[in-house]
C-alpha cells in the first residue's frame, strides 16, 4: 500500500466507530503543498502532532519504531 499500518489501522478505526483523533497521511509519491495546507486547516484549532513513518518501519522481521521523526505540539504554521 501507499500508506503504513499506522496510517491503515487508524482508518480502519476511524471508519468502524472508535474514537480516534483526526488526521490524515500525506505520502511521499504525493506531497503538494495546497494540499498539505488545506489538510492541516481541515484539523482545527489545537497543537498537532507531526510523525514521518517508513512503509516497513514495523514488519514481522524488524521493529524500527522510533528510527524516524515525531514532533509534538507543533503550531499549524511550523507544519
Amino acid at each position: 500500500g501507499v500508506f503504513g499500518g499506522k496510517a491503515d489501522n487508524l482508518y480502519v478505526l476511524s471508519r468502524n466507530g472508535f474514537a480516534v483523533p483526526c488526521f490524515f497521511a500525506v505520502s511521499s509519491e504525493f506531497c503538494d503543498m495546497a494540499v498539505l495546507e488545506s489538510n492541516v486547516a481541515w484539523l482545527g484549532d489545537g497543537q498537532l502532532a507531526v510523525r514521518s513513518s517508513g512503509l516497513q518501519e514495523d514488519s514481522d522481521d524488524s521493529a524500527l519504531a522510533g528510527a524516524n521523526a515525531t514532533f509534538l505540539n507543533v503550531s499549524k504554521p511550523d507544519v
